[in-house]
C-alpha cells in the first residue's frame, strides 16, 4: 500500500465475508491504490476434449443467438466465443498472408468457439452446429480436426490487434455492452461513425460472450492515417467520443479490460454515475493521500 505496508490476502477460501474484499479493490485499480506482489492461483484439472469451431454467420444478432444455442447446448464448457468481421479478417490477409479463411467464400461476420469438456463433446457441438445450418443461423462452419489446426483458427483472432497496428487505427476503443445489445452497438457505432466521414472503415471484433467488442476506426481506403489525419483533425476525437455516446447510451462501460489510465480520465468523469465517481476519489484518497501511487491514472487532478 501506499503507506509501505502488506495486508495479506492470499487465503484461498472461498467465502469469507469479514468487511470490505481488498483484492477485488486492487484489481483494475491501475496501480493507484496499491502493488499487488503476490497471488494464490485455483488449479483445474486438463479437460479430456478441447474443441475449435470457426463459423461463418448473417451479422451480430447472429452470433448472439449462436451463442445462446450453443451454451443452451453445452452449457459452461464454453471457453471461447470471439466475433470477427470480413474486413478485419481482409486486413488480416494483406499484412499475414499466411493466415487465412477456411472458407471458399466471404461472408460479412465470423465466430470462433471453443470448447472444454468431457470426452465426446466434439460430437455434441457438431450436433449443435448442423441444427444452426438447418435453421440457416450457420451459413458456414469447420471443426479442427488436430492441434495444428486449432492454432490456425486462433491465429485469425490472435493476430487481429497486430494488424490493426501495422494498418494504422485512427481510435481503438475497449467497450462493453449487455449481450442483448451487441447487435445495437455495432449498427449503431457503424452509422455513427460513418456521418462523421463516409469514408471511414471500421474493424469489430472481440467477446460475444461478455458483451467486449472492440472498434478500430481507419482511414478511408488510398489514404493513410497521417494524411486524413492532417486534413481532419477533429476526426480522431469526434470518433471516439461517437463510440463512448453509442457505448453508453446501449447501457455499456466506455473500459472493459484496458482501463482509463490518463488518456481517458474526462471520459471517466464524463461517463462515471457521481456517486460512483465521488466514492472512487474518496477512497484514493484515503488509501493513498499524498497521491504517490500511479499518479497519472483514473483522475485527471
Amino acid at each position: 500500500m501506499a503507506d509501505g505496508s502488506v495486508p495479506q490476502e492470499l487465503n484461498p477460501l472461498r467465502k469469507n465475508n469479514t468487511g470490505y474484499d481488498l483484492r477485488y479493490l486492487l484489481i483494475g485499480s491501475e496501480g493507484a491504490l496499491g502493488i499487488i506482489t503476490a497471488a494464490s492461483l485455483k488449479l483445474m484439472p486438463k479437460n479430456p476434449e478441447t474443441i475449435t469451431a470457426f463459423c461463418a454467420v448473417s451479422h451480430p444478432a447472429a452470433t448472439v443467438t449462436l451463442l445462446h444455442t450453443v451454451k443452451g447446448a453445452l452449457g459452461d464448457t464454453v471457453s471461447g466465443f470471439e466475433l470477427l468481421c470480413d474486413f478485419g479478417m481482409n486486413l488480416l490477409a494483406e499484412h499475414f498472408p499466411d493466415d487465412v479463411v477456411p472458407f471458399e467464400q466471404s461472408y460479412g461476420w465470423y465466430v470462433l468457439i471453443e470448447i472444454s469438456g468431457h470426452a465426446g463433446i466434439k460430437d455434441e457441438l457438431e450436433e449443435t452446429l448442423a441444427a444452426g445450418f438447418e435453421s440457416e443461423l450457420v451459413l458456414d462452419a469447420v471443426v479442427a480436426q488436430s492441434d495444428a489446426q486449432r492454432e490456425d483458427l486462433w491465429r485469425l483472432r490472435e493476430q487481429t490487434p497486430e494488424a490493426n497496428r501495422l494498418t494504422g487505427a485512427i481510435c481503438n476503443s475497449d467497450t462493453s455492452v449487455p449481450i442483448s445489445q451487441i447487435n445495437a452497438f455495432v449498427a449503431k457505432s457503424d452509422a455513427a461513425i460513418l456521418a462523421i466521414h463516409d469514408g471511414l472503415r471500421v474493424n469489430s471484433y472481440g467477446h460475444i460472450g461478455d458483451g467486449n467488442i472492440h472498434l478500430n476506426v481507419f482511414s478511408p481506403a488510398g489514404t493513410t492515417k497521417k494524411d486524413f489525419l492532417a486534413s481532419h483533425p477533429e476526426s480522431r476525437k469526434a470518433v471516439c467520443m461517437a463510440i463512448n455516446e453509442v457505448t453508453h447510451d446501449c447501457g455499456g462501460t466506455i473500459s472493459a479490460e484496458h482501463g482509463i489510465g490518463s488518456l481517458k480520465t474526462s471520459d471517466l468523469e464524463m461517463y462515471c454515475l457521481p456517486g460512483k465517481f465521488n466514492a472512487l476519489k474518496s477512497i484514493k484518497a484515503a488509501l493513498d493521500p499524498n497521491g504517490i501511487m500511479n499518479p497519472d491514472a483514473l483522475f485527471s487532478d
